[in-house]
């Protein structure tokens, strides 16, 4: 499976719950993760995620994409103002991947955002999802997960469960 991850991702495996390992984990099980390159640049931004996610790209844990066309992103840009440029970019690619045929999954946390992936009929999760994926390939158990979740909840992430 092909996953396109946003920036709150990184953030939370990176930077919240201090668990990066976990992207190499799920890399391990036959997985494949990329990031747009705004979702870099909105990392940038962030010093201490970013050295983390430097590392990540230089294992090659997390691959950036090719640059999409600036035309594509502005006109969705244009359609969508609400969203910032790496949600734009994880969608975008999540509908290059479906035209293709590709099987895929874009990691996304916002509302709006994934409101829009369900207009588009992008196949989405956010992280809590990605967290439930682990857990089901084994990589977390059930309990390693609620106290992940917990720290998230603590660092503010709103984590809607089921």
């Amino acid at each position: 499976m092909k996953f396109v991850i946003d920036t709150s991702v990184i953030i939370a495996f990176c930077t919240e719950c201090k668990r990066p390992e976990l992207l190499y984990y799920l890399k391990e099980k036959n997985n494949e993760l990329y990031m747009p390159n705004a979702v870099s640049d909105e990392i940038k931004e962030t010093d201490i995620t970013y050295k983390l996610l430097y590392d990540l790209k230089t294992k090659k844990i997390i691959k950036n994409i090719n640059t999409l066309d600036k035309n594509d992103i502005l006109e969705f840009k244009n359609k969508h103002p609400y969203l910032n440029n790496g949600e734009i970019e994880v969608i975008l690619w999540g509908i290059k991947l479906k035209n293709k045929g590709v099987r895929y999954c874009c990691v996304i946390d916002d509302g709006k955002a994934r409101k829009i992936a369900q207009l588009y009929k992008i196949k989405f999760t956010g992280t809590l999802g990605l967290l439930n994926k682990m857990v089901d390939l084994e990589i977390l158990s059930s309990e390693e997960k609620n106290k992940i979740i917990n720290k998230l909840k603590d660092a503010g992430f709103r984590i809607k469960l089921p």
